[in-house]
């Protein structure tokens, strides 16, 4: 089969979707793309209520002082959540 009967053989198959302006960019403001280019899910924000119980208890044999590593407010937050809501 040559190149020119599949690529008319798959066009064959299309539909054409009627949508306005607005449905598309409705559809595609929910849509994140990754650095790799795969599609990721909307980020959905979370308390520290909700982050809190997920983390490791203090003094786990995993830990490291992350602030080693951190600067700006990145730093401040590990420092003094409270000073955030937390």
């Amino acid at each position: 089969m040559s190149m020119r009967a599949a690529v008319q053989r798959v066009l064959r198959l299309d539909q054409q979707i009627v949508r306005s302006p607005e449905a598309v960019e409705k559809e595609l403001s929910s849509r994140f793309i990754s650095y790799s280019g795969e599609e990721v899910p909307r980020m959905e924000p979370l308390s520290c209520d909700q982050i809190t119980p997920a983390l490791p208890p203090p003094g786990h044999g995993g830990s490291i002082p992350v602030t080693d590593w951190t600067a700006g407010r990145t730093r401040s937050f590990l420092l003094r959540p409270e000073d955030y809501g937390c």
